[in-house]
């Protein structure tokens, strides 16, 4: 028979390892709420944005036959000729019961809150308290760059980074059948997160020595990237092409253009990417979290494609480099899975050199114990 007190003790350690994930719990209604109730203020004093009347037509004129057709686009009259996110379809249900732009704006909320959860478990695996995963699930809820995106407007590209977070949680603790889940539906979100697979197919053949996995998202990626990018949204632009020509031109009139002045040219894109706004922004980013994923390194392969995305750039658009834009969203994730990584490692060096010293003192006492033996 067990004695009561182990039960008791074993009942209150459970509680114990319970009450961090009901603290994030707590801390993702708190946040639904609360970034709820801000965004429909904000609607409610300001009104339909542009961006946000362009994604809410989109999504009537889906849900009342006509899939995906804009007239606020100047250059198309489909969605998809601007940005490749089909998968807005699967709000139209939702527009036939209530044909509201703030279902979008809701639904933007809960996204990014929810994003809290797959930060928080990779925290509690990575570092020594599940205390430190509740601390920077609050971190994240706080950051600056991510309530700018939440609050001012609706973008596809902030869910979109929401779903990245799962993404990462999915490769970096290695649950590849979660992983597969999520592709087709990172490829339907936007043409973005194409490339973030591309990226995320390399980081798992070079860092985590799983070349199979590796070598079918690069490969997927890529051929997303390629299809969306040079096929379908030209298709739906009335044959004119991607609109991203104009960010990035002055590298080359097709992708292996572009690869070969990257390659062989860097005096062509290097003192863009050396733009001092660009780099303000970086530091605004990073700020917050104190620079801690510079000590992971491997992790800005992760963010490869938004960071490029950022500084080879070739555009006045002001907006791109300020922080309450939403051009910075994907930047987001794997700024956070790179905070866990750089606490991660400090706590790892910490350990070593406590260990070292601990190693060290008791060698010290032997010695002595042996020489007063001798004597």
């Amino acid at each position: 028979m067990v004695p009561a007190s182990k039960i008791e003790r074993q009942a209150d350690s459970s509680r114990q390892a319970r009450l961090p994930a009901l603290v994030v719990g707590a801390l993702t209604l708190t946040s639904i709420l609360l970034f709820g109730a801000l965004s429909l203020a904000r609607y409610a004093a300001v009104g339909d944005n542009v961006d946000l009347a362009l994604y809410s037509q989109a999504v009537w004129n889906t849900a009342h036959g006509d899939p995906f057709r804009t007239s606020v686009l100047p250059f198309t009259g489909n969605y998809l000729g601007n940005h490749f996110s089909p998968v807005m379809a699967v709000f139209a249900p939702l527009y036939l019961l209530w044909p509201d732009p703030r279902i979008l704006l809701l639904a933007q909320v809960i996204a990014v809150c929810l994003a809290i959860w797959p930060l928080f478990w990779f925290a509690r695996e990575k570092l020594p308290t599940p205390w430190a995963g509740v601390l920077l699930a609050g971190a994240y809820l706080a950051y600056p760059a991510l309530q700018h995106q939440v609050l001012t407007d609706f973008h596809f590209v902030t869910p979109g980074a929401a779903l990245v977070m799962w993404a990462y949680f999915a490769l970096l603790t290695r649950r590849d059948r979660l992983l597969l889940c999520l592709l087709p539906i990172m490829i339907l979100s936007r043409e973005d997160l194409s490339l973030v697979i591309f990226f995320m197919g390399l980081y798992a053949a070079i860092f985590q020595r799983r070349w199979r996995l590796g070598l079918v998202l690069a490969g997927l990626g890529a051929a997303a990237s390629a299809l969306v990018i040079l096929v379908l949204i030209p298709a739906f632009r009335g044959g004119q092409g991607f609109h991203y020509g104009e960010y990035y031109g002055y590298l080359g009139d097709s992708p292996p253009a572009m690869a070969r002045t990257l390659l062989l040219r860097p005096g062509v894109w290097l003192p863009r990417a050396l733009h001092g706004p660009k780099w303000k922004l970086l530091v605004q980013l990073l700020l917050p979290v104190a620079f801690l994923p510079l000590l992971a390194p491997s992790v800005f392969l992760l963010g490869a494609s938004a960071l490029a995305y950022l500084l080879l750039v070739d555009y006045p658009f002001h907006q791109i480099y300020i922080l309450d834009g939403h051009y910075q969203a994907l930047l987001v994730p794997f700024i956070f899975y790179g905070t866990v990584l750089g606490i991660a490692r400090l706590v790892g060096w910490f350990g070593s050199r406590r260990d070292a010293r601990r190693s060290q003192g008791e060698r010290s006492s032997q010695s002595k114990r042996l020489s007063l033996i001798h004597i």
